[in-house]
Order: structure tokens, then sequence, then C-alpha cells
């Protein structure tokens, strides 16, 4: 049984090792064995001889390899226990038509030998394709290849980071509408907000009297900073971590929006996941920039471009297939938000 640090560890060291083969797929266990001992070696010898399995198998035109198995779900649990996208429950697989609710299907009591009369719900079938998360680093060969100890760790531990505020952002900024073919819409997109007031206790109640879902289902998601207000107005059982506000589960991510407090039934959003594959490479070239990019396979358009092999670097892409969609209305919040200066 691992412990919650080593979880998905085997991913990360799996990558270094694939890395310091320098793509000779047959010496990767041996070096995971030199490097991390035993389990490592085991770990990296499976996953890349499951041929089976494309996730686990190298295939590159110059060296490099991707690498997943078990130690790849741990990883997604480890992003999912530092994001709000873990608390959604309804999972259903990739590619398939959703149902959406606009009207519900009503139950009716039925007396002895007396029909059951009709219902129909009003639906509409939208698709739920698979979207790719993914986090791209290019590390130093010397800081692979110095051995430290932490150096598995301080990879898997950047990737988490970056792919559980990727997951959030996306999930709770009111302002993304999506963007077709890339990313979902955030489940916030389109709700009409409470606009906030002096009363915090006031502002809660309307939000919870505006909320369409499944009040017993339903969780509190705010920045820290908003559920240390709100534990200022005397709601005792929440704080940075988060907790619980009116019985509720209260979720804390540094990513939902900075004045807001949203209410979501999490059995009104549906969502798919494929887990998550880790790639690396040496002899590749891959275009230095966080945003405005220009390279562009769909159209042919170039851009300037880094050598790895040249700057005596390692690139580590993670790639984590997932989607969501809200399958009926489940959504209330409270917007500009201020009780941190008005509260005593």
């Amino acid at each position: 049984m691992r412990c919650y640090s080593e979880r998905g560890i085997g991913l990360a060291q799996g990558a270094i090792a694939i890395a310091r083969a320098k793509g000779f797929r047959e010496h990767a266990p041996t070096m995971a064995r030199r490097l991390y001992g035993e389990p490592a070696a085991r770990f990296v010898e499976e996953n890349l001889r499951k041929a089976a399995v494309p996730a686990a198998v190298t295939s590159s035109a110059n060296w490099g390899g991707a690498i997943a198995g078990d130690d790849g779900w741990e990883f997604v649990e480890r992003v999912d226990e530092r994001s709000v996208f873990g608390a959604l429950t309804r999972r259903i697989p990739l590619n398939v038509n959703v149902a959406t609710w606009s009207a519900g299907v009503t139950a009716f009591w039925r007396g002895e030998g007396k029909p059951v009369p009709a219902s129909s719900g009003v639906t509409t079938s939208t698709p739920i394709p698979a979207r790719d998360v993914c986090a791209l680093i290019a590390v130093s060969n010397e800081l692979i290849e110095c051995g430290a100890p932490g150096v598995a760790e301080y990879l898997l531990d950047e990737l988490v980071r970056a792919c559980a505020a990727a997951l959030d952002t996306a999930l709770l900024d009111p302002t993304n509408a999506g963007v077709s073919g890339i990313m979902p819409a955030s489940l916030t997109y389109g709700v009409t907000p409470v606009t906030a007031t002096s009363d915090a206790d006031e502002d809660i109640a309307q939000c919870v009297a505006n909320f369409p879902g499944d009040l017993t289902r339903a969780l509190w998601i705010a920045r820290p900073q908003t559920f240390a207000a709100v534990h200022s107005y005397l709601h005792q059982g929440v704080g940075l971590a988060g907790g619980e506000i009116l019985g509720a589960p209260a979720v804390a991510s540094r990513y939902a929006p900075e004045f807001g407090l949203i209410l979501v039934d999490v059995d009104g959003v549906v969502y798919g996941d494929d887990g998550v594959i880790v790639e690396t490479a040496e002899h590749a070239s891959i275009e230095m920039l966080n945003a405005a990019l220009q390279q562009d396979a769909t159209t042919g358009t170039g851009a300037a471009l880094v050598s790895l092999w040249q700057a005596g670097m390692t690139g580590y892409l993670v790639r984590r297939r997932t989607n969501w969609q809200v399958a009926r209305p489940c959504v209330s919040m409270i917007d500009g938000i201020n009780w941190h200066n008005l509260s005593a």
C-alpha cells in the first residue's frame, strides 16, 4: 500500500528512467532499478511491454516514449484531490451522447387496478467528446542525470499543480464560454449570480433560494479568502481549507472566481475521463512560449522552434483526456463579494 506522497510517483520515475535510457527501450528498466529500486523497474518493464496498450508503448520517429499504467490513474487521483474537478461524481464514457434534461420525468401514485399516468421529460442529446488537458515542461539533462532523490517528486508535483489549475480554472470561470473543439464551457457560464450586499447571511440565503439542483447533493466552492470571510460571519464550520456551510461541504480552490461563492449539485454534471499519458522526448523541437503559439499542424503554420537536443533538455508532456457537460440546471452563485472589508 503506497502512502499519499508516493501515489503516482512511479509515473514520474518511469518517465525519468526512459529519458535516462536515451531511447533504448530495453535499458529503461535497468535504469529505473539503478535509480529507484526494484519496484520502479518492474513498473517500467510491465508498462513498456504492454504492446496492446497504446498509452504504454514507446513510438516516436526520434527517441521518446509514453508511459501510464496504474500509476497514471494514481496521478489522476492526486490531481483530483487538489482540484474541484475531483468532486464530480457522475462519470460516463467519453465520445458518447449525453441527455441534457430541461424538464424532468414525473412519478405518480397508482391505485389498485388503476392505470399509470404517462410522463415524458424534455431532453437534448449532446455529445461529450474527448478533450486534452496538457502540461509541457522542458528540464535540463543535468537535473535528470544528477540522481538527486527528489527530482521525480519535484516533476510530479509541478505537473499535478499545473493540471489541477487548468481543470479548475476552466470548470469555474464564469467568463469561460468554452472553445469549440478545445475546451468545455464552465459550470458557471450563463448563470445569473446573486449580487453581494453587506449582509453575508442574506446573500447566502438568496443563493440557496435560487438553487435549481438537489440541495442534498450540493457543495460550496470558493477561494480560501472567501471562506475566511464567511467564517467571520459566525459560520464556524468553514475556513481557509473549506469545511461546511449550512451542512453542505465547502471545497476551497485557488482558481474559483475571485469575488464569488458557488453552490453546485455535483450530480447535475457528467464527465468523462480516459486517464493520463506522460510522454518524454529529447530529440525534438518545441515552441518555447506559454501563449500566442504559432505552430499549427492543422493549417501548416510555422514558428521558431528550440531544439531540445541542442539545448541539452528533455521535454515532458502530460496529457489527460477528459471533458464535462452540465446535464441539468445545477448551479447558483454569489458575485461581487467584499465581506472581508465589512467584518469586524
